[in-house]
């Protein structure tokens, strides 16, 4: 089996709804880079930590092998087609859309490419460790859009649970055990993800959706040390706007509860990026 390649691998990862989906996007419209979307399950991954990261290096040279040798891969699709987001509108509702199937890759690819796996909550849980052992990009997204997002879903974390982070996690699992409101296990939830992105910020690269949107993904593949393709982020599926799918006095709730707790977004977030978020009234 060939060797594990720290310097053309990165882990991606991010605040779930953060646009680490779209980040991936953005990298695989350059030459010579793969990003592969949640092509791993998590639920099958070891329990122990230690084998969970073992087995995450060795899936980083088993992807490789693969690009290489069948110019495919696994990843997140629709109808055999790679997309920005999981999600797709059906009257006025988020449906989950996306499935892990093999896909070509489109592109011919030195030995040298560069590989990004993303994974979300999965990825966040073994930080401390996977960023002493490769490149690590985390995204992160302003707070009170990322609760708006969570609240207009179907998945667990639109009731405050991370099932994939809590089995690496005993504290995070009984933190969220201990209350019985969704929206305060929701806070709970997205302040270990700030909070493990924001321990590991000296080790590992950020990058802020707002920056990633604006600038078509320039910074992002700076931080991947990756030439930018520089693809326009113009899409309504791309710059989709969760606040738009709640009601001013539900967006206020939400923000109500952010400001009022202590929470790990604020070292990437001010309360007035926040505040300027809210409809008028």
């Amino acid at each position: 089996m060939q060797a594990f390649d720290a310097a053309h691998c990165i882990a991606l990862t991010g605040v779930p709804r953060s646009g680490t989906t779209l980040a991936c996007t953005l990298l695989n419209a350059g030459a010579d880079v793969v990003a592969l979307a949640e092509p791993l399950s998590p639920h099958t991954w070891p329990l122990p930590r230690a084998d969970r990261l073992a087995w995450v290096l060795s899936e980083f040279v088993r992807m490789r092998m693969r690009c290489l040798e069948q110019g495919s891969a696994p990843t997140r699709q629709r109808q055999g087609r790679r997309v920005d987001n999981f999600f797709r509108d059906e009257q006025g509702r988020r449906i989950w859309d996306a499935e892990v199937a093999e896909l070509p890759l489109g592109k011919p690819l030195s030995t040298d490419f560069v590989l990004a796996i993303k994974h979300n909550a999965a990825f966040l849980a073994l930080l401390p460790e996977l960023t002493r052992w490769l490149p690590v990009v985390a995204v992160v997204r302003n707070p009170l859009r990322v609760l708006a997002s969570w609240n207009s879903i179907d998945l667990p974390v639109s009731q405050g649970y991370l099932p994939v982070a809590e089995q690496t996690d005993d504290a995070l699992r009984a933190a969220l055990a201990a209350h019985t409101d969704v929206h305060d296990r929701q806070l709970v939830a997205m302040d270990w993800c700030f909070a493990a992105i924001a321990r590991a910020r000296d080790t590992c690269a950020v990058v802020r959706y707002e920056t990633m949107v604006a600038d078509g993904g320039r910074d992002l593949s700076t931080r991947c040390g990756v030439p930018s393709s520089g693809a326009p982020v113009a899409t309504p599926r791309q710059v989709h706007d969760p606040l738009q799918r709640h009601a001013a006095n539900t967006i206020r709730m939400f923000a109500r509860r952010l400001l009022d707790a202590p929470g790990a977004w604020r070292v990437f977030y001010s309360e007035a990026d926040v505040l300027a978020l809210l409809p008028e009234a």
